[in-house]
């Protein structure tokens, strides 16, 4: 049934290039094939590695991209599609382990336990509804008891061994590639000053030394060979219902315990494969006002609600301090752009200076999408052009694949030794819209775009001339060119744009437009 949903992309040449997947089989963009065993060599892996896994996943249309949108809450940037219900749309989703957004945060590992995702509103409410009632435990015990004829503890440690090999699969060689990124960084850092040791207890009269921290190498293996839900491989666990079940969804319906848990779900009465009314929620076409089905996990908005307050008082008590002790000095206090926490509260996005708010006429229907007219042609760093024109001009959701500015552009190898600053132009209009790095380092600026997956820029490098932000944090160009989102951290804004939006040559003189699809 995945293959079959799977290929029939293949027969549809105007959709999007597919978001590479780098397992072995090599989705390239505009790859259409169904990521299933044997499909294509594998770069760490044996194809056998992956055909065990079995794997059964699918690429991502745009039209997935708004229902995950829309399913979750937030844009994700999924690799790959599992099973689908019976209205098409995904169920669950790969994330991909190497690319997982986290803030700009330092990790001890280049990659997370995390794999599959569990999307479909319809199963996750009634898997919420089921754990809410002591599900866990219940089919924890009922394993260990031997209760559940679909699955033992020994089906458990396979479904957990199975689980790592399509993490291996996935990830590829791309993981020894991240680990001698990081052992160059390393190298060309200063050296960390020696750890202070406080020696207490037990311990200190023994004279028994702590433990020695994993290396970042033994930590990615443990990761790596990691279960479901990370969980220990020798551990068998239940751990999540979630978890397991969108194991089971994208590895072929191959997970005893997934299956018995979509058993469980169907006999309380839930249509397990979509029911009349929940179509809506991922729809794109179903206003959002207008649907009469929307299920929101309640410990998401929980979660979200409380780490957003503890970033709030964190600035309160950075700014307190500074005011004591800085003798009634100016602090320009970073603003945090609350994003979905105001959409779930019904609150308007807040954006402070120097941030231009834009209408949403800005990105009405004209001559060619969006824009008066297609991408140019000649696009900059070996951008191409039908991508850019779809994302540019006929998308407000879709997003080049992470990474696709560093590995498949010459940007980085054209522009390293580049000492100036570097403008970036729309790839419509020709405009000047940023300019980088600016007010930091190259390396800075290639840093924390390699570590959230697209060119990131900060306030002083935006060209407010020619940039608006929407009230949703969608950034764009006063031409009509979707250009990527404000995502702000912890010390301001920060705008992830499609290299492939900015890419441009400047307007001083007639350029060549780019003929292609136009969706």
């Amino acid at each position: 049934m995945s293959l079959l949903l799977g290929l029939q992309f293949f027969s549809r040449p105007r959709r999007l290039r597919w978001l590479r997947v780098i397992t072995g089989f090599a989705w390239c963009c505009g790859g259409t094939r169904s990521l299933r065993a044997g499909s294509g060599p594998s770069p760490r892996e044996p194809p056998a590695a992956a055909a065990e896994a079995r794997l059964a996943v699918g690429p991502v249309s745009v039209s997935d991209m708004g229902a995950l949108e829309r399913q979750l809450g937030y844009r994700p940037y999924p690799l790959a599609v599992g099973a689908r219900c019976v209205h098409g749309h995904p169920q669950a989703f790969v994330w991909d382990p190497l690319a997982r957004f986290h803030g700009g945060r330092a990790r001890r590992a280049p990659l997370d336990s995390g794999l599959f995702r569990l999307s479909c509103p319809l199963l996750v409410q009634a898997v919420d509804r089921w754990e809410a009632e002591g599900a866990v435990r219940q089919l924890q015990a009922e394993v260990d008891e031997g209760r559940v004829s679909e699955c033992s503890r020994a089906d458990l440690e396979e479904a957990n061994r199975r689980h790592a090999l399509a993490r291996r699969a996935l990830v590829g060689s791309r993981l020894e590639e991240a680990l001698q990124r990081s052992r160059e960084a390393d190298a060309a850092a200063p050296p960390p000053p020696p750890p202070r040791r406080k020696r207490t207890g037990a311990g200190a009269k023994s004279g028994a030394r702590p433990p020695r921290a994993l290396s970042r190498e033994e930590l990615s293996e443990l990761v790596l060979n990691s279960g479901v839900a990370g969980q220990s491989p020798s551990k068998p666990e239940v751990k999540c219902l979630h978890a397991q079940l969108a194991d089971h969804l994208c590895r072929d319906h191959s997970n005893p315990l997934g299956e018995a848990i979509l058993s469980g779900v169907a006999a309380r009465g839930v249509a397990v494969h979509g029911d009349s009314q929940c179509h809506q929620q991922c729809d794109c076409g179903v206003a959002r006002e207008a649907a009469t089905w929307w299920y929101t996990p309640v410990k998401n908005k929980q979660k979200l609600f409380t780490r957003l307050e503890r970033r709030k008082q964190r600035q309160v008590a950075r700014l307190e301090a500074a005011e004591e002790g800085g003798g009634g000095a100016a602090i320009r206090v970073p603003h945090v752009n609350m994003g979905l926490f105001d959409a779930l509260t019904s609150k308007a996005p807040r954006y402070g200076p120097p941030v231009v708010i834009g209408e949403e006429s800005l990105m009405s229907q004209k001559a060619h999408g969006t824009s008066e007219v297609p991408v140019q042609k000649d696009l900059r760093w070996n951008c191409g052009a039908d991508l850019a024109d779809r994302i540019c001009n006929f998308n407000r959701h879709y997003a080049e694949n992470a990474g696709y500015w560093e590995r498949s552009t010459t940007f980085l190898k054209e522009e390293e030794a580049n000492t100036e600053e570097i403008t970036f132009f729309d790839s419509n209009s020709g405009d000047p819209l940023f300019y980088g790095p600016r007010g930091r380092t190259w390396q800075s600026f290639v840093k924390e775009s390699r570590s959230h997956g697209w060119p990131s820029f900060r306030d002083a490098e935006v060209n407010w001339d020619y940039v608006r932000v929407l009230p949703d944090g969608e950034c764009v160009s006063t031409a009509g060119t979707h250009l990527g989102h404000n995502l702000p951290d912890g010390t301001g804004n920060r705008y992830c744009i499609n290299l492939v939006s900015v890419a441009g040559r400047p307007a001083d003189g007639p350029v060549e437009r780019h003929i292609g699809p136009k969706a």
